[in-house]
């Protein structure tokens, strides 16, 4: 049976605390423990399942939060569709304050999901041997991306390149440093079997499980190089007729 409250705060087993300070986060709100061991994602949506009508969710944690830092995605998906501002706190022991750490709100959270994922490429085409710059944009904050490039053509998927990679939003590999849902990487257009041929680009998304799509080409042809004529100065000319001369007698 589902139990209408307006605040909840669970705060986790490991902490021995009077309920009273609890106060100076929400008064009259109900106080629930939760297993800092486990999957806190898991447990807050089946808490919030229990309490329907909660509006704000405050969770206490103490130490590096490691483990809520990790599952920020997944709270960010609770507080959407639970319709729940989610508010993550740090216990600091010693002078038994709360540090807010993040903050996920229904607005805010419900314009992220109406924006679709995208993938991009910073050309349409390439040389064989070039370098494509990959972005993605509107994954979920933190989420770990899978990609994969293949060819549409016909060509068979067995030169270099067609291997699935991933890369994790603010983590080493993504070339924006930023943990924001947006990410870069690149993609080495391998001549062993790219010239002439048209590719599909797909980054799927492994915690939202939606994926994005984008195609290129590569004509085979090499970048042109262009030449240009600098006139030497006249005396330079001159010179230059003279010794011929001289060569021609």
């Amino acid at each position: 049976m589902s139990l209408s409250i307006q605040s909840l705060i669970a705060i986790a087993d490991t902490i021995d605390l009077d309920p009273q300070i609890l106060n100076n986060l929400a008064t009259d709100a109900e106080i629930v423990t939760f297993d800092s061991t486990q999957d806190i994602g898991e447990q807050i949506d089946r808490l919030l399942l229990d309490h329907s009508d909660t509006q704000t969710l405050h969770i206490v944690s103490e130490g590096d939060n490691q483990s809520l830092q990790f599952e920020s995605t997944n709270l960010q998906n609770i507080a959407s569709s639970q319709e729940t501002t989610i508010l993550v706190h740090n216990l600091d022991r010693e002078t038994r304050n709360f540090n807010l750490l993040q903050e996920f709100k229904i607005d805010d959270l419900s314009t992220l999901d109406t924006q679709s994922q995208t993938v991009t490429t910073d050309l349409d085409d390439y040389a064989p041997g070039s370098t494509a710059i990959i972005s993605g944009n509107n994954f979920q904050v933190g989420e770990t991306v899978e990609l994969q490039i293949l060819h549409t053509d016909g060509t068979p998927n067995t030169g270099g390149g067609h291997t699935p990679w991933l890369i994790t939003d603010g983590g080493l590999a993504d070339l924006d440093g930023k943990v924001d849902g947006n990410f870069q990487t690149t993609w080495y257009v391998n001549p062993d079997d790219s010239a002439d041929s048209a590719f599909e680009l797909t980054a799927t998304g492994l915690n939202s499980n939606q994926a994005a799509i984008t195609t290129f080409t590569d004509s085979g042809n090499p970048s042109p190089v262009q030449t240009f004529y600098v006139p030497l100065p006249e005396a330079n000319i001159q010179t230059a007729l003279s010794n011929l001369l001289e060569l021609t007698h």
